[in-house]
């Protein structure tokens, strides 16, 4: 027997806002399904009110668009476990993961070049999201992840006994390298100041599936979303196993 969940946070930090976040768990023939979409938060203005001030929050309220990125999201987990399902269980593998994400890659892309063709990656940006995935069939857990969201495995003791790598932080040296030579980091922050538009545009249109040293991926459209930054991988459950399926800001909790 098994257990497994997802994590995300259904609220957004800042009150009123619509969540861009979207999850499912859907199960047909005895395989179960889970997938969480954190959607890539937007810019309501080119430079960020902050959110933490009573004026700040009350503007991000007023300019802030998340359905573009609630879209990508949902479509993205709809999407996904709709294509994982509709074959025979027999038939989910890892392969089966990559095409079900290539799919949604290919619906969020039609989105965008229909309502975003001449991105700004500020206020005008794509629609996009994070994505991570798992498929149990007996003892087999399927998975892929991309960015910073992950799977990870828990056993009967309450040990991490597997867990996919972060694959945004592991590179962020390279990204700030970058932004230090650009004289962006001079300020408090991993990422210099991340009020400032040029900093979130270099990130965004720079380091946004390319091939950067130190780039990441986002389900936007863009191929490299899928060719090179999604990962795919399989583990053998054991009796008593957890599955957990998280967005970044959730393994902050779970993991450290």
């Amino acid at each position: 027997m098994y257990g497994s969940f997802n994590v995300l946070n259904k609220n957004h930090p800042v009150k009123g806002l619509k969540s861009e976040d979207y999850s499912l768990v859907r199960e047909k023939n005895g395989a179960i399904c889970l997938v969480v979409a954190d959607g890539v938060t937007r810019d309501p203005l080119p430079i960020l009110p902050d959110k933490k001030t009573v004026r700040g929050a009350e503007i991000w309220a007023q300019k802030y668009n998340a359905k573009p990125s609630r879209y990508a999201s949902e479509i993205a987990c709809e999407l996904f476990s709709n294509s994982i399902l509709k074959g025979i269980v027999s038939h989910i593998n890892e392969a089966s993961i990559y095409d079900a994400v290539w799919e949604v890659n290919e619906a969020i892309g039609k989105y965008n070049k229909k309502h975003f063709p001449f991105p700004d990656y500020l206020v005008n940006d794509e629609a996009a999201c994070q994505l991570a995935c798992a498929v149990i069939s007996n003892t087999s857990l399927f998975y892929g992840f991309l960015c910073a969201a992950g799977i990870a495995v828990i056993n009967n003791k309450g040990k991490l006994v597997h867990k996919t790598p972060d694959e945004y932080w592991s590179n962020d040296a390279d990204r700030h390298a970058f932004l230090k030579r650009a004289g962006l980091s001079l300020f408090s922050g991993a990422h210099g100041v991340w009020e400032e538009p040029e900093t979130r545009f270099i990130l965004r249109s720079f380091y946004r599936n390319t091939q950067r040293p130190g780039s990441y991926g986002v389900l936007t459209g863009d191929p490299p979303a899928v060719e090179k930054f999604y990962r795919t991988g399989r583990y053998i459950l054991n009796q008593g196993d957890t599955v957990v399926v998280y967005t970044d800001g959730a393994a902050e909790l779970i993991f450290k």
